[in-house]
C-alpha cells in the first residue's frame, strides 16, 4: 500500500460513524435536543444565535427518517465522523512538519484520533443532536488551514490558505458564536503573513471571503416572515431590533464575562475537572513533550495553538452556564494535537520505533474501556420518558406551565413534530418574559391567547422598554408578568405547573399532585386525584449517574416517593 494514510482516513470516518450510530441517543436528549429537532422539521428559527448553518444542514436530514429527532442525531454522528477524518489528516501534516516519515507513525495518528473522538465530551457531540459538533468540525478545519498557511511552499499557496481560513471563520460564526475564540490567533496569522508579503489584493479577497458566509443569517428573517411563520419561531426576527438581539445573544449576556473572582475560580476548577475526565492520565504527562516538539519546529504554529486554546479557556470560564462542557472542545482537541507531536518526537529519539505505535494503541485501548459506559446512550431515554410522562399526567385540554427547559423543550417537540397530545397547551414560564413569545402562543394556542389578550397591551409596552434598553418600571413589569401567569392558571381551564416551578399560589389556589405535575385548583378538595401510570423505558432509573439526570430524577422522587 503506497499511501496508507489516505485509506486510514476513510477507516477513521467509517469506524467513528458506526461507533456514534451504535452509541447514539434513541430519541430526545436533554437541553436543546427537542427544539433543534423541531426547527429542523419545520424549518424554524432556533434560539439565539440562530445557528443558520446547522439549520440549513439539518432541515434536509429530516427527509431521510420518520422521526426528525433520529434523523438529526444520525446527522451529528456523520458530522463528527468527518471531523475525525479531518483531525487525522491534520495530524498527518503535523507528522511531516516534525520530519517523521516512519511508515508506522500513521498508526499513532489513528490511535490518537480515536482517543480524542472517544473522549466523553467529544463523543457526546456524535450521539445527540447539537450544534457543537459542526462547530468542532469547522474549528478543526480552521486550525488545519492555518497550519497550511504557515507551511505552504509558495506565496500563492499561503495566500490561498489564508483566504480559506477567513472563509471558514465566517462559516464557523454562522454555526456558533464561540468561533470568536479563533479571532486572536487568526489576527496574529494575518498580520505575520502581511508583514512578510503585503498585498492589497489579498486583503481585498479576505474581506468578502469572511463576509459572504455571514449572509447565511438572512435565512432567519426569511423564515420568520413566512406566511404563516413556522411553529418554532424564536425571537420573531422580522425587525432589525429583534434580529440584532437574536444573533448577538442579547439574553445570554447576563452570564458572559459578568462574574467576580470567586465564581471564576469555581468555573476554572470545573474546567480542570472536565478536562481530567476526558483522557487517561498518561496523556497529560505527554503534553509538555508535545509543546516542546511543536515550538522547536514552528514557534508561530505553537503560538497559534496556544493562543487559540487560551482564548477557548477564557471564554469558557467566563460563561457561567451548567452545560459548559461543549465549550471546551477546542482545548480538548488541541491537547491531543500536542500529545501526538510529543509522541512523534519521542519516537524519533527511540531506536525501537515500534514502541511508540504500540504505546499509542495501548493508550487508545485504555481510553475505549474507560469511556464505554459513559459514551453509550442507546438506553438513555430519560429526557423523552419524562416529557411523555408529563403528558400522561395532564387531563385533556389542560394548560401545562413549566420553567424547566429540559421538560418544556422536549414536550413541545413531541406535540408539534410527532403530534402527541395536541389537546395540551405547553407554556414556558420564562419565555413569557419575551415579547415575541406571545406571537407563538397566538398561532399555536389561539384560544389560550384570547384568555390573556386584555392583559398584554400594558405589559408589552413596558416590556418593549426593557428589551430596547430604555428606562422601565421593574415593579410594574413584574406585576403584569405575574398577572398573566395567574390568568393562565386560573381562567384558562384545567391547569398544571411543573415541579420546581418558581410559583407561589394565591390565597384561593391549591396545588394537588397528579403524576409529575401539580394541578392548580381554586377550591380545596381533599380527594386525591387519579394517578397516571408512568412509563420509564431504557436503563433502570438508578443507573443514570450524570448530574442532569439525577437532578430530574430527584424531582420524580419528591413527587412520587423513593424510586
Amino acid at each position: 500500500m503506497k499511501n496508507p494514510s489516505k485509506t486510514a482516513g476513510w477507516i477513521v470516518f467509517i469506524v467513528l460513524a458506526v461507533y456514534y450510530f451504535v452509541n447514539r441517543h434513541p430519541g430526545l436528549a436533554f437541553i436543546d435536543s427537542g427544539e433543534l429537532a423541531l426547527c429542523a422539521d419545520v424549518f424554524g428559527v432556533p434560539h439565539p444565535t440562530g445557528y443558520p448553518l446547522y439549520l440549513i444542514l439539518s432541515v434536509p436530514a429530516t427527509f431521510f427518517y420518520t422521526r426528525p429527532i433520529v434523523a438529526v442525531t444520525i446527522l451529528s454522528g456523520v458530522i463528527m465522523a468527518f471531523a475525525g477524518m479531518a483531525f487525522f489528516y491534520f495530524m498527518e501534516d503535523i507528522r511531516r512538519l516534525l520530519s517523521d516519515n516512519h511508515p508506522q507513525s500513521f498508526i499513532v495518528a489513528m490511535a490518537m484520533t480515536f482517543a480524542l473522538f472517544l473522549a466523553p465530551v467529544v463523543a457526546e457531540q456524535g450521539t445527540t443532536n447539537e450544534v457543537y459538533g459542526l462547530a468542532f468540525l469547522i474549528g478543526l478545519l480552521i486550525l488545519f488551514a492555518m497550519f497550511r498557511t504557515l507551511t505552504a511552499e509558495d506565496t500563492r499557496g499561503r495566500e490561498q490558505y489564508l483566504i480559506l481560513v477567513w472563509y471558514l471563520q465566517g462559516l464557523a460564526m454562522c454555526d456558533h458564536m464561540n468561533a470568536i475564540q479563533f479571532l486572536p490567533a487568526l489576527a496574529i496569522l494575518t498580520v505575520v503573513h502581511l508583514r512578510r508579503q503585503f498585498s492589497w489584493k489579498t486583503i481585498a479577497a479576505i474581506i468578502p471571503a469572511f463576509v459572504i458566509p455571514l449572509t447565511l443569517y438572512a435565512v432567519l428573517p426569511i423564515r420568520a416572515s413566512a406566511t404563516p411563520p413556522p411553529v418554532a419561531n424564536w425571537g420573531d426576527v422580522v425587525t432589525w431590533p429583534n434580529f440584532y438581539r437574536h444573533v448577538s445573544g442579547w439574553q445570554f449576556k447576563v452570564w458572559l464575562f459578568s462574574e467576580g473572582p470567586g465564581q471564576l475560580w469555581i468555573n476554572a476548577k470545573n474546567f480542570l475537572s472536565i478536562l481530567w475526565h476526558q483522557y487517561p492520565w498518561p496523556v497529560f504527562l505527554l503534553l509538555p513533550f508535545g509543546v516542546v516538539a511543536v515550538f522547536r519546529k514552528s514557534a508561530l504554529f505553537g503560538v497559534i495553538l496556544t493562543v487559540t486554546m487560551t482564548a477557548n479557556i477564557i471564554l469558557g470560564i467566563n460563561y457561567t452556564i451548567p452545560d459548559i462542557d461543549s465549550y471546551y472542545l477546542q482545548t480538548i482537541a488541541t491537547i491531543m494535537l500536542f500529545v501526538f507531536a510529543g509522541l512523534i518526537w519521542l519516537g524519533s529519539l527511540i531506536r525501537a520505533r515500534y514502541i511508540i505505535p504500540a504505546f499509542a494503541v495501548l493508550l487508545l485501548a485504555w481510553q475505549a474501556i474507560a469511556v464505554w459506559q459513559a459514551n453509550y446512550k442507546g438506553d438513555y431515554t430519560l429526557p423523552e420518558d419524562y416529557a411523555r410522562n408529563i403528558m400522561h399526567s395532564a387531563d385533556y385540554g389542560a394548560v401545562v406551565v413549566s420553567e424547566i427547559w429540559d421538560h418544556q423543550d422536549q414536550a413541545f417537540y413531541l406535540q408539534q413534530a410527532e403530534y402527541n397530545r395536541p389537546d395540551l397547551k405547553f407554556i414556558d414560564k420564562e419565555l413569557l418574559r419575551r415579547s415575541w413569545y406571545y406571537g407563538t402562543i397566538k398561532r399555536v394556542y389561539p384560544t389560550l391567547y384570547a384568555q390573556i389578550a386584555d392583559l398584554l397591551p400594558r405589559f408589552l409596552l413596558e416590556l418593549a422598554k426593557f428589551e430596547s434598553g430604555e428606562k422601565f418600571d421593574p415593579q410594574k413589569l413584574e406585576f403584569y408578568y405575574q398577572s398573566i401567569i395567574n390568568r393562565l392558571l386560573t381562567k384558562a381551564g384545567t391547569s398544571y405547573i411543573d415541579y420546581h416551578l418558581d410559583y407561589r399560589p394565591m390565597s384561593n389556589q391549591y396545588l394537588r399532585p397528579q403524576g409529575l405535575l401539580f394541578r392548580v385548583d381554586t377550591i380545596a378538595i381533599n380527594t386525591p386525584l387519579p394517578q397516571p401510570k408512568l412509563i420509564w423505558n431504557g436503563r433502570p432509573l438508578d443507573k443514570y449517574t450524570d448530574w442532569r439526570a439525577r437532578e430530574n430524577l430527584s424531582m420524580v422522587e419528591k413527587m412520587l416517593g423513593k424510586l
